[in-house]
């Protein structure tokens, strides 16, 4: 499951680094916020398209946090995480 999940999250990365990679292009946090959205329950999840969208902050200890909304199964959430941005890890996740 694990292996399953890894492969996936990679998968993600590498189709949204195609996009570019500058510092404003925050790709792999997104791909690791959108695992942790399913892993908590989460499905037929639709992502904001726009990178304004997805509002990332970065906080004075180098992770960064972000805040926005999606939705799922037709009903809208809104969600805060915190991620570090050098493991993509993702260290809070919050969705109502």
């Amino acid at each position: 499951m694990k292996a399953r999940v890894m492969i996936m999250l990679g998968l993600a990365s590498f189709i949204l680094t195609g996009c570019g990679s500058d510092d404003g292009n925050h790709s792999e946090m997104k791909a690791a916020i959108q695992m942790e959205a399913e892993d908590q329950g989460y499905s037929n999840i639709k992502w904001p398209f726009f990178e304004e969208d997805w509002h990332f902050e970065k906080k004075s200890d180098g992770n960064y946090t972000s805040h926005g909304t999606f939705r799922s199964n037709g009903k809208s959430h809104e969600f805060s995480a915190e991620v570090d941005p050098d493991s993509d890890m993702i260290l809070d996740f919050y969705a109502d």
